[in-house]
């Protein structure tokens, strides 16, 4: 399953994207069966640009 969510626009501060990001994150993760568990890879990326990888602790 993939999962996309909105977080934040372009002229947010870079402490305001990561406080939203990790609001997502924490909701999504109470929703889950296994926690982060169920999280196989984590992703962060603008409309048009490429993706690049979040390595998630456990």
């Amino acid at each position: 399953m993939t999962f996309h969510a909105i977080f934040g626009t372009a002229n947010q501060s870079l402490d305001e994207l990561t406080a939203n990001a990790m609001e997502v994150y924490k909701r999504v993760m109470t929703r889950l069966e296994r926690g982060p568990n169920n999280i196989r890879s984590l992703y962060v990326k603008t409309t048009m640009g490429p993706s690049v990888k979040v390595e998630v602790a456990a």
